[in-house]
């Protein structure tokens, strides 16, 4: 698990970017700061789901993200969706790190698979 938990200084930066990148997004959210043209509480309102609940999930989204920042080995242990939401992240910013850093880009791409496969193949 070692390998895939070790990061280099330009990984490390990459993951901090992404980290606070999707913690702005959730504070806005938690806010209930409009995205574009949509009302948060309307959305929350149309899909029946509690606005305590929702924050409760903000919540603990914050604070993976958070505790990721600080401690980038808990990558390892997030759920498929809290990837999922890295991956995106890093899918848009990949080419302004790329210029700097594509070896390391390269291999946290790597890592993200192999801990995905890990994660799927213990589901099965």
């Amino acid at each position: 698990m070692t390998i895939i938990t070790d990061f280099t200084p330009a990984q490390s930066e990459i993951i901090k970017d992404i980290c606070f990148k999707q913690l702005d997004s959730l504070r806005r959210l938690y806010q209930n700061k409009p995205l574009g043209s949509i009302l948060i509480e309307d959305e929350l309102k149309e899909h029946n789901v509690k606005l305590e609940d929702f924050r409760e999930e903000l919540e603990n989204k914050l604070f993976k993200f958070k505790q990721l920042s600080r401690n980038h080995k808990t990558l390892a242990s997030m759920t498929q969706e809290d990837l999922s939401a890295f991956r995106h992240i890093l899918a848009n910013i990949e080419d302004h790190y790329n210029k700097k850093y594509p070896k390391a880009v390269s291999n946290l791409w790597q890592k993200l698979f192999f801990i995905e496969g890990l994660q799927t193949q213990n589901f099965n």
